[in-house]
């Protein structure tokens, strides 16, 4: 979330590809789409990141 919501594109790019699920949440229920900056939605929309 941290990197998504920093705008970390790269940092976001790596994680998904090492596994990182693209639709966690946060306890809050809070997804990484949700909170992120424009370029990482960007990003994460054409992978097909879940809004909630």
């Amino acid at each position: 979330m941290f990197a998504s919501f920093n705008g970390h594109l790269e940092v976001v790019q790596y994680l998904i590809s090492v596994g990182a699920d693209k639709n966690s949440k946060t306890r809050d229920g809070k997804t990484a789409l949700s909170v992120a900056s424009i370029k990482v939605i960007f990003y994460l929309m054409s992978i097909g990141a879940k809004l909630t």
